[in-house]
């Protein structure tokens, strides 16, 4: 069925023959058409065009609101893919961002730690060794990390820069540790005398041998005589970490016995 459109509809068109696009311009601006609905029909001649609303059949209808649903949930879910890319995008670049600020902060804590150590224990050794320093040379040597983990790097950085001749200890047995440690202590002291060469001996698990209710009181006073001691009758320094020294015995870390270096900065890894 055709129905031609009222005068408030009707447009001559004068030499725009075949003009859709300009004809469906104005078929859209009458807002109270359905215009999934409807389609256009043209007649006319040379110099006139007259056209006429042709409504769609049902099942045409129904597909062309159909499309219309489906390009709009399309454009939609284009948005919702976009923020989330750019979404994904800003939490990446974050990411990068404090990685980078983690890196920068762990550099500059490890070096800062690492001076320490050589300005209080490697360089001290080093006049040593010249004849200008004889004193004040660490007996231990406490670093206190709660990640257990720049510890290590700093326990490697400690041996690399010191010239001391580096011993590793690690013994599961508390006793077997004990001896070890004293028998180390003798070599150290014979070396010392014969080489002026000083040793620095990493005890792994050296805290457990002064933490608070697990040792004896005369393992533990025993332990303090050594620790005050070490550098001057045994020309050595004993290295150790810890990952809490709040657990182990307070007269066991006091300064004339223990160098205590504090790390206070995570890993960057």
């Amino acid at each position: 069925m055709i129905l031609p459109v009222s005068n408030l509809q009707t447009k001559t068109l004068y030499n725009k023959k075949n003009n859709v696009d300009y004809i469906e311009q104005k078929i859209n601006s009458c807002q109270f058409l359905e215009k999934s609905k409807y389609q256009t029909s043209f007649k006319g001649s040379l110099f006139s065009t007259h056209y006429f609303i042709v409504p769609y059949s049902n099942a045409e209808a129904k597909a062309r609101e159909d499309q219309i649903v489906k390009d709009k949930q399309t454009r939609e879910n284009a948005i919702e893919s976009r923020r989330n890319n750019l979404q994904t995008q800003a939490i990446e670049e974050t990411k990068k961002h404090t990685a980078l600020l983690d890196s920068i902060s762990y550099a500059h804590g490890t070096n800062e730690l690492n001076d320490q150590i050589k300005t209080e224990f490697s360089e001290k050794v080093k006049m040593e060794r010249q004849g200008l320093y004889n004193n004040g040379i660490p007996n231990c040597i406490m670093i206190e990390d709660p990640y257990d983990d720049i510890s290590k790097k700093l326990v490697a950085l400690t041996a690399n820069s010191s010239e001391c001749k580096f011993v590793d200890l690690n013994d599961e047995s508390r006793n077997s540790l004990l001896d070890n440690l004293w028998e180390t202590l003798q070599k150290s002291k014979r070396n010392f005398e014969k080489t002026k060469e000083r040793t620095l001996i990493y005890v792994k698990d050296f805290d457990r041998l002064i933490t608070k209710g697990q040792n004896s009181f005369e393992n533990i006073d025993s332990l303090k005589d050594i620790m005050c001691r070490c550098a001057k009758d045994f020309g050595s320094t004993i290295i150790f970490r810890t990952k809490d020294a709040s657990k182990l015995v307070s007269e066991a870390v006091q300064p004339q016995r223990v160098l205590r270096i504090i790390v206070n900065i995570k890993s960057a890894r």
